[in-house]
């Protein structure tokens, strides 16, 4: 038997080791047999044999000599490999070579079922072999923090082929996705993504919260402006609310999953693990107004965006001439855009009174212009 290496043994550091190739040869009697290992990658085993043999026979008729003759066999070949792969597979958009996304699910869903998207994945060494996505609930359970409730669907196998799957959402709620790549070794990276789902919801205006034009006279109870502001304050502290989200705490933060690692949590988008902005889980407010002066619209403007959801109040830039009526109307929407309008007014009047046909009497008589001090105390 015979053995050698073609290859040094010396290694290049220069080189990566999944370039790096060692094969030894082996000859034997009976065949040749190669050993190749392909870097950290695995070991490829190539048989190489010949079958065959010899026949001995008596031929008669030379007086019984013995003799033989050789059998021509066939070149038979086997190989197997063997794979190494410990890496777990990963997505591009880690590595800055792509915007994909590892997993795209709407943030905020009142329809179903919902398409779920994916792409990116890669796996440098056995390759991409499946996919597995589970649906989780997210519950509050006392904490102001979402935790992982009940598992709704799955653990689910898809081709590695798909790209996507559609999911049906049994109840409003918050829930979860995560997404396993798989490689062919078994090797597996999971993502996830938040996101709240409700196809019945429901912006109500809590009446015990007025909706006030700041700017008008508190004694005429905010419906008479008499004095000429810069703008126009409208408040409308804790006047809107989404009960059911603001009760079950849906757009809370949401606690990290172990399964998970913190780079492929959910981290982009409008609804990710951190609190989203809200007040009452209303996300926006929206105004509009008119300017009017009796049945004449003077000027309007369309709804608008206010300037930060929390301080639920904004600034008219208006100046109101006396006689002209500010209509003022305030939208708040929730997660999934239901929405419910409020409206109020107030009349501009900064002039003073003015005092005419002033008449004193006395008795029956009118027009009494000279009256002492004790008949102006006794006048009615």
């Amino acid at each position: 038997m015979e053995s050698k290496d073609e290859n040094s043994s010396e290694v290049d550091k220069g080189t990566d080791m999944e370039d790096q190739i060692t094969t030894i040869n082996i000859d034997t009697d009976s065949g040749s047999y190669e050993i190749t290992e392909i870097g950290s990658s695995g070991v490829k085993f190539l048989a190489k044999t010949k079958n065959g043999g010899r026949t001995d026979y008596i031929d008669r008729d030379d007086f019984n000599a013995k003799k033989h003759y050789s059998l021509n066999g066939k070149y038979l070949t086997y190989t197997y490999e063997l794979g190494f792969d410990f890496i777990k597979p990963y997505h591009c958009l880690l590595s800055g070579s792509c915007t994909d996304q590892p997993l795209d699910i709407p943030d905020f869903v009142d329809v179903k079922p919902v398409t779920i998207t994916w792409s990116g994945w890669l796996d440098d060494l056995s390759g991409v072999g499946n996919y597995q996505y589970e649906l989780f609930d997210l519950i509050a359970n006392g904490s102001e923090n979402l935790m992982t409730g009940n598992l709704i669907a799955g653990p689910t196998d898809i081709n590695g082929l798909e790209s996507r799957f559609e999911i049906t959402f049994p109840n409003p709620g918050a829930y979860f996705v995560v997404l396993t790549c798989f490689d062919k070794a078994g090797n597996f990276k999971s993502t996830r993504r938040i996101l709240l789902f409700d196809d019945a919801s429901v912006v109500t205006i809590q009446h015990q919260y007025p909706n006030l034009i700041m700017s008008a006279t508190k004694e005429t109870s905010r419906l008479w402006i008499i004095d000429r502001p810069p703008a126009i304050y409208v408040k409308w502290t804790n006047r809107f609310i989404n009960e059911r989200h603001h009760a079950m705490k849906w757009l809370n933060t949401v606690n990290p999953d172990p399964a998970v690692s913190a780079e492929y949590d959910d981290r982009e988008g409008d609804r990710t693990i951190e609190w989203k902005t809200n007040i009452n889980a209303i996300l926006e407010f929206q105004v509009k107004y008119q300017i009017m002066y009796g049945e004449t619209r003077i000027r309007e403007k369309d709804f608008l965006k206010t300037w930060n959801v929390l301080a639920q109040d904004t600034f008219i830039s208006e100046i109101l001439e006396d006689g002209e009526r500010i209509n003022i109307w305030v939208r708040a929407y929730d997660a999934v855009r239901a929405y419910v309008d409020d409206f109020v007014y107030a009349t501009a009047d900064s002039s003073p009174p003015i005092i005419q046909n002033l008449w004193l009497t006395r008795g029956s008589f009118l027009n009494v212009t000279v009256h002492n001090v004790l008949e102006l105390n006794a006048m009615t």
